[in-house]
């Protein structure tokens, strides 16, 4: 976060194509950059994607020792060994670059024609907390895919507001495209729903059936979810396990039900298997 290398020590800040070189903390800089894009002097809309890595390995707070680069064997490089005194200390940092973010909006008198949309790409690791949900980051658990959403759309959403509707983060691309008017080539289509358009104009929560696949090696994760039946799937090499879980009643994802549901559990198997006819894995 401060000499922004690998664990090899490759230099790995760029801009615009080109190798850099910048003192100061990742998450500051960061924002920084963010900040003196919002209040740039333009004639057109913006799209403005801040990808902040905080809090993700190395762990490393914003007020931590910093003479050198962190070796490569040092457990900060680890995803489930960051202390939490340091995670939260990542955390409220980016926090602060998000209020700074915001802000700026204010300065450049563009707040109240701006959509603000705050995700994540993925659940905790081990060093930070995913409450009661099971699993963290990596795993089709809920604590490895269900992440906070945040909107804010003055004049469409009113504060406070909450949705039950089932999301995934694809359909903010299908919203975005919505809102600058794109049109896609011929024979394409956006996967997902405009979930910010179905929110706006206050329609009630539909039915969908949404997938999940995660590989590392020879050990594959799914998910699939058909309202509140959930289905977990892992495979690791030759062996494979299945699990099946009532969100409603079961959040936690602690009471397996296939046995007692075997009809819903071969339902989301072969909903499972179309999508992955549909979405072919690229590794």
């Amino acid at each position: 976060y401060f000499f922004h290398t690998e664990p090899t020590g490759e230099p790995v800040l760029y801009l615009d194509g080109k190798l850099i070189k910048r003192d100061g903390y990742l998450t500051d800089l960061i924002t920084d950059d963010a900040v003196q894009f919002i209040t740039r002097k333009r004639k057109s809309p913006f799209f403005l994607y801040v990808a902040y890595t905080a809090p993700h390995s190395p762990y490393q707070g914003p007020d931590d020792p910093h003479e050198r680069p962190l070796p490569q064997d040092s457990e900060r490089w680890n995803q489930s060994k960051g202390t939490r005194e340091t995670y939260v200390a990542m955390v409220e940092r980016m926090d602060e670059g998000v209020a700074k973010i915001l802000r700026a909006l204010d300065t450049a008198g563009v707040a109240s024609d701006t959509v603000v949309v705050f995700t994540s790409d993925n659940g905790a690791t081990r060093s930070g907390i995913c409450g009661a949900l099971r699993g963290f980051k990596g795993s089709t658990y809920e604590g490895g895919i269900r992440v906070p959403a945040l909107v804010r759309w003055p004049g469409k959403l009113l504060a406070g507001t909450s949705s039950e509707q089932v999301s995934i983060t694809m359909d903010f691309t299908v919203s975005f495209g919505a809102l600058a008017g794109t049109a896609l080539p011929p024979g394409r289509a956006f996967d997902g729903m405009d979930i910010l358009g179905h929110l706006a104009a206050g329609r009630a929560p539909v039915p969908r059936t949404l997938c999940w696949r995660m590989r590392r090696g020879d050990r594959t994760k799914w998910a699939a979810l058909d309202g509140a039946m959930k289905l977990v799937r892992e495979r690791t090499g030759e062996r494979e396990e299945a699990h099946l879980f009532d969100l409603a009643n079961d959040p936690d994802e602690s009471s397996d039900i296939k046995e007692m549901r075997g009809e819903t559990l071969e339902k989301l198997k072969a909903a499972l298997a179309a999508w992955e006819q549909r979405v072919k894995p690229m590794r």
